[in-house]
């Protein structure tokens, strides 16, 4: 029962450590993703202050030139943190349901067996409220 509870214990760090990288991700998207529109809109005021669109120009923009390279290697690193941020989605989900049946588990053991050997499953979070 004991083992029972330090391998539940040991999925629900794993389940937070997953829950915050997904967190994380949706962040850095957020943010690449902000990056990349102002990139666009800095495009945009240079493109009009030079009335100049057509990047094969020679007289086209340097400014404009550059954060355009810019906003396409940022927009690769967006599809990469999507592509990233939907695998860590997954291995969310598969956590959580790993650690409810887990929990179940353990809820049943503990029945079975008068649940004497093994502290409550949210013991931790108990202790802390009473300190």
């Amino acid at each position: 029962m004991l083992r029972q509870y330090r391998n539940f214990r040991l999925k629900r760090f794993e389940a937070k450590v997953k829950a915050e990288r997904v967190g994380s991700l949706e962040t850095m998207v957020r943010d690449v993703a902000a990056m990349a529109a102002a990139l666009s809109e800095q495009i945009a005021a240079e493109e009009g202050r030079t009335k100049v669109v057509d990047t094969r120009r020679p007289d086209y923009s340097i400014v404009a030139l550059n954060a355009s390279a810019r906003r396409a290697k940022l927009v690769v690193s967006l599809v990469e943190l999507r592509a990233s941020l939907d695998t860590a989605k997954c291995e969310r989900a598969a956590a959580e349901a790993e650690l409810r049946d887990l929990e179940l588990a353990l809820a049943t053991a503990g029945e079975s067996q008068g649940g004497t050997e093994a502290p409550p499953i949210n013991a931790s979070l108990r202790s802390s409220d009473t300190a």
